[in-house]
């Protein structure tokens, strides 16, 4: 650090001191945080962030211009996810022994923030195992409303700067440095060495998706630092902030960056379960199935990113003392998490045969969650295709979404992009019904040629249960699917039985009950035998 860069840093501290002295006259419980870059006073339902006056590398407050323009960036870039919180910039003026806002002349400048329960953060309802699956749910609405928002803008003729394949190494490589140059001990650089070469085979691999997403508009400004200490629930919605203000070039990335260090994130706090429900529920949202090549990459580069800034906390923590490495330190679970999602990949190929009202949707959900995989479903892919207008009758009338040469575009589809996905190292689960032996057998012939395991998972319920399953479905009208009793007549009649090669592969799930899945232990049994646990990435 450039000592002579931080002019301004004495009088702040006095400045901060006497204005939180203030504050408390009027409101006695008003606190103060102080971070590494920061100031944060809080009184009563506000709060005011104070950026400190430093020079980094990356970072530079140095001047009260400086300072006010980044706080004005703050508010902007926040605004987007979050306005309820991030309200204005307000001017600190006065003088020294009696600062007031709105002052002048100006001796310093805050954002101001609405107070939020910081007990709602997202890592701390992790710490405390509270957090659900409907707030995962909200969080990846957020994430998804978010990027689908940046992708609507208008690009403008200029391809961003960042994104490129020699960007990323250049990034990759120099934060790999960093994070080495403050290991000592010989295990944490022997692991340092495995994910500095697994990260670069990686980029090896990705080189050529970088320029083909950047050129497509996938570089956008995102905000660049979604771990679960960034996001809180505000009345009952997870609400991502404090992104990036002080560099461009750490918030503009591809989208599945973003959504990548979240899924990393849980992934850390031993919430696997979670990680794969988020990332589905936002590849369904947005449809950016091809984005998830670059999935691991930007996974492990933010885990060595997290990996290095917890190593510096844990330094300054014990006054630079080096040797000393407490078990369990934070720094090595990231850096053992970035090792893992570049090198455990056990890509696997499961797809569904079952009627409508089956489970077929409910079991590929679980399947996610269970086995750590990517879902499918034909019914989204359609509307993708087709458009989100139901005409009357459906698959029973003359719905051109479900003529035979509509069906055969729709498993083209799945079946590319299944392979795209078992290309990036993922388990596959595609929610369709497979009533035709050929379309089983194009999906078999796939994991064949990528040499990936392969099941069929056949649902099976009695025909008054799948009635009453539809009739219920289309009373919500909240589901892809519009299939009804008519459409289950057509389907059942045109429904090929599985031949006896098939059968080799395929497990079978009785669901009769209205309890789902779980009482299929056998079934689950036989797929973790097919797929290996041990390739899970947490």
């Amino acid at each position: 650090m450039n000592e002579d860069l931080q002019t301004g840093l004495p009088d702040q501290e006095r400045l901060i001191q006497t204005w939180l002295a203030l504050l408390q006259e009027a409101e006695p419980a008003s606190t103060l945080i102080e971070t590494h870059v920061s100031w944060i006073l809080i009184s009563g339902q506000y709060a005011y962030k104070v950026k400190k006056a430093l020079h980094f590398g990356f970072l530079d407050y140095s001047d009260l211009a400086m300072r006010r323009f980044y706080c004005c960036e703050e508010i902007r870039l926040n605004r987007r996810t979050a306005p309820e919180i991030y309200l204005d910039v307000v001017q600190i003026g006065g003088d020294f022994s009696s600062p007031a806002l709105h002052a002048s002349p100006a001796l310093e400048y805050a954002v101001k923030m609405r107070r939020f329960n910081n007990e709602k953060q997202l890592d701390r309802l992790l710490e405390e195992d509270t957090l659900t699956a409907g707030d995962i749910d909200s969080l990846s609405r957020a994430v998804g409303d978010f990027h689908q928002g940046l992708m609507a803008l208008p690009q403008g003729e200029a391809v961003s700067p960042y994104g490129t394949a020699d960007f990323q190494l250049r990034t990759v490589a120099g934060n790999l440095q960093e994070l080495g140059d403050l290991l000592t001990d010989p295990d944490d650089l022997a692991l340092w060495e495995e994910v500095k070469k697994a990260q670069i085979a990686e980029w090896l691999v990705c080189r050529d998706y970088f320029g083909q997403r950047q050129k497509a508009g996938f570089v956008c400004e995102c905000h660049g630092d979604l771990h679960m200490g960034n996001l809180v629930l505000v009345e009952g919605k997870v609400v991502p902030f404090d992104g990036i203000d002080f560099d461009p070039q750490y918030r503009w990335m591809d989208i599945m960056s973003d959504v990548a260090f979240a899924f990393m994130d849980l992934l850390y706090f031993r919430k696997a379960p979670f990680a794969w429900r988020f990332l589905n529920d936002y590849l369904e949202q947005t449809g950016d199935y091809e984005g998830v090549a670059l999935l691991r990459f930007y996974a492990a580069y933010h885990a060595t990113v997290r990996a290095k800034v917890h190593r510096i906390r844990l330094l300054q923590e014990m006054d630079g003392i080096r040797e000393t490495v407490p078990a369990g330190a934070e720094y090595r679970r990231y850096m053992e998490l970035a090792n893992e999602l570049l090198t455990n990949r056990r890509p696997a190929l499961i797809v569904t045969v079952g009627l409508p009202g089956s489970g077929k949707t409910v079991f590929a959900k679980m399947a996610v969650e269970k086995l750590s995989g990517i879902c499918l479903r034909s019914d989204v892919e359609r509307i993708r295709l087709y458009g989100e207008e139901r005409p009357a009758g459906g698959e029973s009338g003359n719905d051109v979404r479900y003529t035979e040469q509509a069906r055969e575009r729709v498993y083209e589809r799945l079946l590319d992009k299944a392979d795209r996905l078992l290309r990036a190292g993922m388990t596959v689960i595609v929610d369709a019904s497979f009533l035709k032996a050929s379309h089983r057998a194009l999906f078999r012939k796939l994991a064949e040629s990528r040499s990936v395991p392969f099941a069929m998972v056949s649902l099976v319920a009695g025909m008054e249960t799948l009635q009453k399953r539809l009739e219920e479905r289309q009373r919500r009208a909240e589901d892809a699917s519009d299939a009804g009793p008519e459409v289950l007549a057509l389907q059942k009649a045109r429904m090929e039985p599985l031949e006896t090669g098939e059968r080799r592969f395929s497990v079978e799930f009785v669901n009769e009950s209205d309890s789902g899945f779980d009482e299929n232990a056998a079934g689950w049994a036989v797929l973790s035998r097919l797929f290996e646990p041990e390739r899970n990435l947490a």
